[in-house]
């Protein structure tokens, strides 16, 4: 073999492994799109998306491009079972993640009703930072959508449609006065 030869076929090698060298870079690009679409779980989405909107509506706004958001089977925290959990930084990689359980009791035997109010507490502790909040209203009832000493699935329901609103202000810091119905 010539030298020109071996350097005419070194060149080639080069620049091959060049190529490959930078189409490996951009295949292992994160495309963000891909992201929300593969770790977000339709049925929950559509909850997720409802809670954006009214954020928005009440002038705020949430980057949701980094929010897994998944069922899975049962969640236990000291040996008791939980509905959910999230983190605020899954596994050291910047995502919000939320679990949230498909048991009877959590999920599957829940209305739609049930799922928003559950789902969006859930919501304002792992995307809004919200914390516990068992403070009550003049006639008892819960002050927040954020407490755990309330049956969170019926916070407020079709006959007591009205509390959404307070609730939803409430959850997302909107300074209102106490309504009527919690006199």
């Amino acid at each position: 073999m010539t030298s020109t030869t071996t350097r005419s076929t070194n060149r080639v090698f080069s620049l091959l492994c060049t190529v490959l060298i930078l189409v490996s870079l951009f295949a292992c690009g994160e495309d963000i799109d891909d992201f929300t679409s593969a770790f977000q779980n339709e049925e929950l989405k559509v909850h997720l998306d409802s809670f954006d909107a009214e954020v928005s509506n009440r002038g705020g706004s949430l980057d949701l491009s980094r929010v897994e958001l998944v069922f899975i089977a049962d969640i236990f925290f000291n040996g008791q079972r939980v509905c959910s959990r999230h983190f605020e930084n899954y596994e050291n990689q910047g995502n919000a993640r939320i679990e949230i359980s498909r048991h009877d009791d959590c999920w599957e035997s829940r209305n739609d009703q049930q799922r928003e109010n559950f789902l969006f507490r859930e919501f304002g502790a792992a995307l809004l930072d919200r914390l516990t909040n068992n403070t009550k209203l003049p006639n008892g009832l819960p002050a927040s959508m954020m407490c755990n000493d309330c049956d969170i699935f019926s916070i407020y329901d079709e006959s007591t449609i009205v509390r959404r609103e307070y609730y939803l202000n409430e959850l997302i810091q909107i300074e209102q006065d106490i309504p009527e119905w919690g006199r």
